[in-house]
């Protein structure tokens, strides 16, 4: 007695969406009400698709297959990711950020920094190829710069993160440089 391999059909429109939707809700009520990480309602939203597409007539070889070929694709953004985590890392660590900081407030007038800000970031860009790396690494202490010189810092995610990493040494850059032991100043 052999077994018939189900029909594998295309998924109707109404069960991608329950994946979709899933994933969305979850990561919203996460988020935004719970105050939680988006991983695990991530996990619910995979496990959800996966349900659909064994629905569908997948088998756990095939959809574990297409899981591994979306890893796969992607992995070259998630290298870049790394490569830049590592590089703030280092630079962290080194002091090139206070160091960015420090000079920044005494090289960059409030005046022209909105429009040094996107030189620089512009050209670190095209020097690296990288626009991750940009935001990353000068990014980061350009926004610190401009705490400093009383331009508000982004209250969404990116400013949270540069403040959490980096509220130390601004602070202890910017009051160093306030406290006039700094030279020049604006």
């Amino acid at each position: 007695m052999t077994t018939a391999k189900p029909q594998v059909r295309e998924l109707y429109l109404w069960e991608a969406l329950i994946s979709l939707l899933s994933l969305v809700v979850g990561i919203v009520f996460s988020i935004a009400i719970y105050g939680m990480d988006p991983q695990i309602p991530m996990l619910l939203g995979v496990m959800v698709a996966a349900l659909m597409a064994w629905r569908a007539g997948y088998s756990w070889k095939d959809i574990e297959a297409g899981m591994v070929a979306g890893i796969t694709n992607s992995l070259q953004a998630i290298m870049i990711l790394l490569i830049v985590g590592i590089l703030i890392g280092v630079w962290i660590q080194s002091g090139v950020v206070p160091t960015l900081l420090y000079y920044g407030l005494d090289i960059i007038h409030p005046q022209i920094f909105l429009v040094v800000t996107v030189l620089i970031c512009a050209v670190t860009s095209l020097a690296t190829g990288s626009s991750w790396g940009t935001s990353g690494t000068i990014g980061v202490a350009l926004m610190g710069i401009g705490g400093g010189l009383g331009f508000p810092v982004a209250g969404g995610g990116r400013g949270r993160f540069v403040r959490r990493l980096f509220r130390r040494q601004a602070v202890a850059v910017v009051g160093y440089h306030q406290s006039g032991s700094g030279y020049g100043g604006h």
